[in-house]
């Protein structure tokens, strides 16, 4: 393929093998190509590096479960990773692109999820369909800390990809860089020049993604209604616009809105929500969703419960009394974010107020059993952490209780507390006297509020029901193969569960 290039060097066809271990030659001609190819390389056209990028269409032919991981590993979720991981998910799964969870980690994903997948060895060298190996992305992204950790681990600097290029000839930051091109790579950062933090430590903030400080504000235009004065319909519009949410939901929402019922569409899902007759199951589903209005939408359903002084399992089970969490573990991910930011920021803006030493007896912590407000307040680093925290207790209640029908089956308390080591930042812990409540809690009953959906292809779904194991999850179901093969009728599975009504619930004004 034939590129237009300021530089005729660019366009120099590479040697042959030149995805060999060989040391590079900083003298020949390839050596100096890192402006133009290396940010052009997305022009190849068909066949183009993907540089650690999945999207839906390169992950059809995988699983449920790896095809999770993947899309997990560009998050910083650590606890999501370890818990697919665990129930089975092929570490060593690819996209059509060749790309792994380790390629798709250098690109977007936290360095502890790095860290993580690094303890696989084969991945790091792993190419994807352009012979990018991971250390090829994470230089070119710039991101000096997952390289010095990649190269640390004995990852090689000189391996070229398709277009001959080394990792070094692709990186366009300076700091990074210098790591790449170091003489030698002993391992040791003993002097510390070169990484933020020790070798064996998460750093506090990485180069990729927002500051672990920053959080979003939501903004939107208010629409304008398309009918007017409709205050003496108003009921019936309501049912109405109910029977078009339970089959449509985004169309019932617009209902409202042109309607003229509400002035905002957070304010027509919390009508809907308090006629008490939409369905719970197509609430979790549209609010779990990645349409643009919906994250504003969960924040304003999520602020107007009263969350200030719960703890983890009673936020959740609070939050999704009137909705029902979906079986796919993106939208569960992004509905428990959306929870665990507004009780972040409603105890912060609490302990702001009353200063500290004023803050006000948890009682509640011991009715039941959890640390509750400010006692678990102080045991955060930030709202990501109470996320995970949030995301793995869900996923223990779905382990421990399925969909409530049958005999529950127990996850000793020493393997789900190894599922959440190192979430807090800088790859610290959650004190164990936190979790081991919760744990403790989930355990001891079912609730139904914590009940996942059940839906054609999603986690609890198969062809055929597989008996597990009492007390334990295979690290592999039964019938899965490496790199990313899947026998379905060997996938776990339990049967749908009806789709309930929600009960009117109490929501604030928008």
């Amino acid at each position: 393929v034939k590129h237009s290039c300021p530089q005729t060097m660019c366009c120099a066809t590479p040697q042959g093998g030149c995805c060999c271990d060989e040391i590079a030659d900083e003298n020949s001609p390839s050596a100096g190509v890192m402006s133009v190819q290396g940010i052009s390389v997305l022009e190849w056209g068909p066949g183009s590096a993907p540089i650690g990028k999945v999207l839906d269409e390169t992950l059809v032919h995988l699983g449920v479960l790896d095809r999770h991981l993947l899309l997990f590993s560009s998050s910083t979720s650590l606890a999501a990773v370890r818990w697919l991981i665990h129930l089975g998910a092929c570490w060593d799964a690819c996209d059509a692109n060749g790309s792994t969870c380790l390629h798709v980690a250098c690109r977007a994903g936290g360095i502890s999820v790095v860290i993580e997948l690094m303890k696989h060895k084969p991945l790091l060298e792993a190419m994807d369909v352009a012979s990018w190996t991971p250390l090829h992305i994470a230089a070119h992204m710039g991101r000096r800390e997952a390289v010095i950790r990649l190269l640390a681990a004995k990852a090689s600097p000189h391996r070229r990809n398709a277009m001959g290029h080394t990792p070094a000839q692709i990186c366009i930051d300076q700091g990074t860089k210098e790591a790449l091109l170091r003489d030698r790579w002993s391992g040791e950062d003993a002097d510390g020049t070169l990484s933020s933090s020790p070798l064996g430590q998460v750093p506090r903030n990485d180069s990729m993604g927002i500051p672990i400080e920053c959080e979003p504000e939501l903004f939107f235009v208010t629409p304008e209604p398309v009918i007017r004065d409709t205050d003496s319909l108003k009921a019936k519009l309501v049912r109405l616009a109910v029977q078009i949410f339970n089959l449509q939901p985004s169309y019932g929402l617009a209902f409202v809105v042109a309607s003229g019922l509400t002035d905002s569409y957070t304010a027509a899902m919390k009508m809907l929500l308090r006629s008490g007759e939409a369905s719970r199951a197509k609430v979790g589903l549209f609010l779990g969703a990645t349409f643009s209005l919906c994250p504003l939408i969960r924040f304003g359903i999520f602020d107007s419960m009263a969350l200030l002084g719960t703890g983890v399992v009673s936020a959740l089970v609070m939050a999704f009394h009137s909705m029902q969490l979906p079986e796919d573990l993106q939208m569960i991910d992004r509905l428990v974010r959306g929870v665990a930011l507004v009780w972040w920021r409603k105890h912060r803006a609490e302990a702001q107020v009353r200063g500290r030493g004023e803050l006000p007896e948890q009682d509640w912590s011991f009715r039941s059993g959890e640390l509750m407000g400010h006692e678990l307040l102080q045991y955060l680093a930030s709202s990501d952490v109470l996320s995970q925290l949030m995301f793995s207790t869900v996923l223990l209640h779905w382990f421990v209780h399925r969909d409530g029908r049958r005999r529950s089956q127990q996850m000793a308390a020493e393997d789900w507390l190894a599922l959440n080591r190192g979430i807090e930042n800088g790859g610290t812990d959650v004190p164990d006297h936190v979790q081991l409540r919760i744990h403790a809690i989930i355990s001891g009953k079912y609730h139904s509020q914590l009940c996942l959906a059940s839906t054609s292809g999603g986690l609890l779904s198969s062809d055929s029901e597989a008996t597990l194991p009492e007390g334990s999850i295979p690290m592999r179901w039964p019938g899965r193969t490496s790199r990313g093969g899947v026998d379905t009728k060997a996938a776990n599975g339990v049967k749908a569960t009806p789709d309930g009504q929600a009960t009117p619930v109490a929501v604030g004004p928008s």
